[in-house]
Protein backbone atom coordinates (compact mmCIF):
# COMPACT_ATOMS: atom_id res chain seq x y z
CA UNK A 1 0.00 0.00 0.00
CA UNK A 2 2.63 2.34 0.98
CA UNK A 3 4.83 1.54 -2.48
CA UNK A 4 1.41 2.35 -3.97
CA UNK A 5 1.14 5.77 -2.80
CA UNK A 6 5.09 6.67 -3.33
CA UNK A 7 4.25 5.59 -6.60
CA UNK A 8 1.59 7.62 -7.48
CA UNK A 9 2.72 10.77 -6.42
CA UNK A 10 5.94 10.39 -7.60
CA UNK A 11 3.61 10.45 -10.96
CA UNK A 12 2.09 12.63 -10.61
CA UNK A 13 4.99 14.78 -9.70
CA UNK A 14 6.61 14.30 -13.12
CA UNK A 15 3.67 13.81 -15.22
CA UNK A 16 2.71 17.24 -17.37
CA UNK A 17 -0.73 15.53 -18.32
CA UNK A 18 -2.02 17.27 -15.12
CA UNK A 19 -2.27 21.26 -14.29
CA UNK A 20 -0.50 22.20 -11.38
CA UNK A 21 -0.91 25.29 -9.62
CA UNK A 22 1.17 26.43 -6.43
CA UNK A 23 -0.33 28.01 -3.38
CA UNK A 24 0.54 30.15 -0.56
CA UNK A 25 -1.05 29.51 2.81
CA UNK A 26 -2.01 30.84 6.17
CA UNK A 27 -4.21 30.91 8.68
CA UNK A 28 -5.40 29.67 12.45
CA UNK A 29 -5.47 26.60 14.50
CA UNK A 30 -8.11 26.32 17.27
CA UNK A 31 -7.07 23.19 18.28
CA UNK A 32 -7.79 21.53 22.01
CA UNK A 33 -6.65 18.07 23.50
CA UNK A 34 -9.44 15.66 24.52
CA UNK A 35 -7.44 15.95 28.11
CA UNK A 36 -5.04 17.19 30.80
CA UNK A 37 -1.86 15.53 29.84
CA UNK A 38 -0.78 13.64 33.02
CA UNK A 39 1.40 15.09 36.02
CA UNK A 40 4.70 14.28 37.12
CA UNK A 41 3.88 11.84 39.54
CA UNK A 42 2.38 9.50 36.90
CA UNK A 43 5.34 8.73 35.48
CA UNK A 44 7.28 8.32 38.96
CA UNK A 45 4.82 5.35 39.65
CA UNK A 46 6.19 1.60 39.65
CA UNK A 47 4.13 -1.49 38.43
CA UNK A 48 2.88 -2.05 42.29
CA UNK A 49 1.70 1.64 42.28
CA UNK A 50 -0.04 1.40 38.83
CA UNK A 51 -1.84 -1.42 40.50
CA UNK A 52 -3.52 -0.33 43.38
CA UNK A 53 -3.85 3.17 41.96
CA UNK A 54 -5.77 2.19 38.98
CA UNK A 55 -7.85 -0.74 41.35
CA UNK A 56 -9.30 2.35 42.98
CA UNK A 57 -11.04 3.89 40.22
CA UNK A 58 -8.69 7.10 40.68
CA UNK A 59 -7.81 7.98 37.57
CA UNK A 60 -10.39 8.14 34.09
CA UNK A 61 -10.10 9.63 30.92
CA UNK A 62 -12.25 9.17 28.12
CA UNK A 63 -10.11 10.67 24.98
CA UNK A 64 -13.28 10.39 22.61
CA UNK A 65 -15.59 12.68 24.77
CA UNK A 66 -14.49 16.25 24.73
CA UNK A 67 -13.38 16.44 20.70
CA UNK A 68 -15.26 19.90 20.21
CA UNK A 69 -12.23 22.11 18.80
CA UNK A 70 -13.58 25.20 21.27
CA UNK A 71 -13.77 23.70 24.49
CA UNK A 72 -10.52 24.19 25.99
CA UNK A 73 -9.09 25.83 23.23
CA UNK A 74 -5.81 27.30 21.77
CA UNK A 75 -5.32 29.34 18.82
CA UNK A 76 -2.09 29.25 16.92
CA UNK A 77 -0.88 30.07 13.89
CA UNK A 78 -0.83 27.66 10.36
CA UNK A 79 1.49 28.39 7.16
CA UNK A 80 2.96 26.94 3.93
CA UNK A 81 2.58 26.01 0.96
CA UNK A 82 1.38 23.56 -1.51
CA UNK A 83 1.02 22.02 -5.13
CA UNK A 84 -2.54 21.55 -6.51
CA UNK A 85 -2.76 18.70 -9.35
CA UNK A 86 -5.85 19.06 -11.45
CA UNK A 87 -7.04 15.27 -12.15
CA UNK A 88 -10.15 16.64 -13.85
CA UNK A 89 -12.62 19.80 -14.07
CA UNK A 90 -13.93 18.41 -10.66
CA UNK A 91 -11.50 16.42 -8.95
CA UNK A 92 -7.93 18.06 -7.74
CA UNK A 93 -5.09 16.23 -5.40
CA UNK A 94 -3.64 18.81 -2.94
CA UNK A 95 0.06 17.93 -1.28
CA UNK A 96 0.79 20.94 1.32
CA UNK A 97 3.76 21.29 3.86
CA UNK A 98 2.92 23.57 7.26
CA UNK A 99 4.54 24.84 10.32
CA UNK A 100 1.95 24.38 12.71
CA UNK A 101 1.26 25.81 16.08
CA UNK A 102 -1.22 23.42 18.32
CA UNK A 103 -2.65 23.23 22.24
CA UNK A 104 -4.84 23.56 24.93
CA UNK A 105 -5.56 25.20 27.71
CA UNK A 106 -7.20 23.74 31.02
CA UNK A 107 -9.01 25.26 33.86
CA UNK A 108 -8.68 23.10 36.63
CA UNK A 109 -9.19 22.51 40.33
CA UNK A 110 -12.61 25.11 39.76
CA UNK A 111 -10.11 27.33 37.89
CA UNK A 112 -7.48 27.95 40.72
CA UNK A 113 -5.03 26.47 38.50
CA UNK A 114 -4.50 26.49 34.39
CA UNK A 115 -2.37 24.50 32.37
CA UNK A 116 -1.64 25.78 28.93
CA UNK A 117 0.26 23.30 26.19
CA UNK A 118 1.90 24.33 23.26
CA UNK A 119 3.19 22.52 20.61
CA UNK A 120 4.85 23.19 17.38
CA UNK A 121 5.98 21.22 14.35
CA UNK A 122 5.35 20.19 10.30
CA UNK A 123 2.44 18.72 8.94
CA UNK A 124 1.98 17.35 5.49
CA UNK A 125 -1.67 17.10 4.62
CA UNK A 126 -2.90 15.15 1.10
CA UNK A 127 -6.22 15.92 0.05
CA UNK A 128 -8.81 14.75 -2.64
CA UNK A 129 -11.07 18.69 -3.74
CA UNK A 130 -14.19 18.58 -5.15
CA UNK A 131 -15.97 21.17 -7.33
CA UNK A 132 -19.26 19.96 -8.38
CA UNK A 133 -20.44 23.64 -8.99
CA UNK A 134 -18.57 26.72 -10.74
CA UNK A 135 -17.96 30.02 -8.61
CA UNK A 136 -19.11 31.17 -6.22
CA UNK A 137 -20.08 27.77 -4.93
CA UNK A 138 -18.41 26.27 -2.60
CA UNK A 139 -15.87 23.27 -2.75
CA UNK A 140 -15.42 20.35 -0.20
CA UNK A 141 -12.08 18.97 0.30
CA UNK A 142 -10.68 15.75 3.15
CA UNK A 143 -8.25 13.46 3.14
CA UNK A 144 -5.18 12.94 5.69
CA UNK A 145 -2.59 14.88 7.55
CA UNK A 146 0.60 13.54 9.13
CA UNK A 147 1.92 15.37 11.91
CA UNK A 148 5.72 15.49 13.35
CA UNK A 149 5.73 16.96 16.61
CA UNK A 150 8.79 19.66 17.44
CA UNK A 151 8.58 20.55 20.35
CA UNK A 152 5.56 20.21 23.23
CA UNK A 153 5.80 22.18 26.23
CA UNK A 154 2.84 23.04 29.30
CA UNK A 155 3.19 26.06 31.62
CA UNK A 156 1.51 25.36 34.68
CA UNK A 157 -0.22 29.25 37.10
CA UNK A 158 -1.68 28.54 40.16
CA UNK A 159 -2.16 31.92 42.27
CA UNK A 160 -1.93 30.87 45.62
CA UNK A 161 0.87 28.20 45.64
CA UNK A 162 3.32 28.78 43.06
CA UNK A 163 2.63 31.57 40.61
CA UNK A 164 4.30 30.00 37.41
CA UNK A 165 5.56 26.54 36.31
CA UNK A 166 7.06 25.81 32.52
CA UNK A 167 7.96 22.68 31.34
CA UNK A 168 9.30 20.55 28.45
CA UNK A 169 6.95 17.43 28.37
CA UNK A 170 8.34 16.43 24.30
CA UNK A 171 10.38 13.22 25.85
CA UNK A 172 6.68 11.97 26.95
CA UNK A 173 5.16 12.77 23.69
CA UNK A 174 4.88 10.92 20.81
CA UNK A 175 7.17 12.63 17.84
CA UNK A 176 4.09 11.74 15.35
CA UNK A 177 0.58 11.79 14.68
CA UNK A 178 -2.14 11.56 11.94
CA UNK A 179 -5.68 12.81 11.81
CA UNK A 180 -8.42 13.02 9.29
CA UNK A 181 -9.53 15.99 7.72
CA UNK A 182 -13.14 17.69 6.34
CA UNK A 183 -13.70 20.97 5.17
CA UNK A 184 -15.23 23.41 2.50
CA UNK A 185 -14.03 26.07 0.69
CA UNK A 186 -15.02 29.07 -1.64
CA UNK A 187 -12.32 30.33 -4.32
CA UNK A 188 -13.03 33.61 -6.76
CA UNK A 189 -10.86 35.52 -8.77
CA UNK A 190 -9.07 38.88 -7.48
CA UNK A 191 -7.18 41.18 -10.12
CA UNK A 192 -6.31 38.04 -12.23
CA UNK A 193 -5.13 36.17 -8.76
CA UNK A 194 -7.30 33.06 -7.51
CA UNK A 195 -7.89 33.73 -3.63
CA UNK A 196 -9.21 30.85 -1.78
CA UNK A 197 -11.44 31.25 2.12
CA UNK A 198 -11.16 27.27 3.47
CA UNK A 199 -12.84 25.91 6.75
CA UNK A 200 -11.51 22.54 7.88
CA UNK A 201 -11.80 20.46 10.99
CA UNK A 202 -8.83 18.15 11.85
CA UNK A 203 -10.22 15.01 13.97
CA UNK A 204 -6.48 13.47 15.26
CA UNK A 205 -6.74 9.69 15.35
CA UNK A 206 -2.89 9.29 17.61
CA UNK A 207 -2.57 9.00 21.04
CA UNK A 208 -0.23 11.60 22.37
CA UNK A 209 1.36 9.79 24.84
CA UNK A 210 4.55 8.35 25.07
CA UNK A 211 4.84 4.75 26.87
CA UNK A 212 7.00 4.75 29.96
CA UNK A 213 8.41 1.94 31.17
CA UNK A 214 6.05 0.78 33.71
CA UNK A 215 2.96 1.54 31.46
CA UNK A 216 3.08 0.37 28.04
CA UNK A 217 -0.46 1.64 27.66
CA UNK A 218 -0.75 4.56 29.19
CA UNK A 219 -4.29 6.47 28.77
CA UNK A 220 -5.23 8.54 25.78
CA UNK A 221 -5.21 11.89 24.94
CA UNK A 222 -5.52 13.27 21.16
CA UNK A 223 -5.71 16.59 19.66
CA UNK A 224 -8.06 17.90 17.22
CA UNK A 225 -8.15 21.78 15.97
CA UNK A 226 -10.62 23.44 13.47
CA UNK A 227 -8.50 25.47 10.70
CA UNK A 228 -9.34 28.89 9.14
CA UNK A 229 -7.02 28.96 5.74
CA UNK A 230 -6.44 31.82 3.23
CA UNK A 231 -4.39 31.78 0.21
CA UNK A 232 -3.84 32.03 -3.06
CA UNK A 233 -2.63 30.63 -6.19
CA UNK A 234 0.24 30.94 -8.62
Amino acid sequence: MKKCLFIIIIFIFTSGAYAQQFKLIGGLNISNYSDPWLDEWYWALDANDFQEYFSEGLWFIDANFFRSPFRNSKIGFLGGFGIEFALNKIIALELEGFYFQKGSCFHLWGGEETEVYNTKGISFPLLMKAKFLPQPFPYIIGGGEFLFILSHSRKTAEPVYYPFTKEDILERTKKFDFGLILGIGFEMKVLKVSCYLEGRYNLGQRNLIAPNEYDPHPPTIKASALQILAGFKI
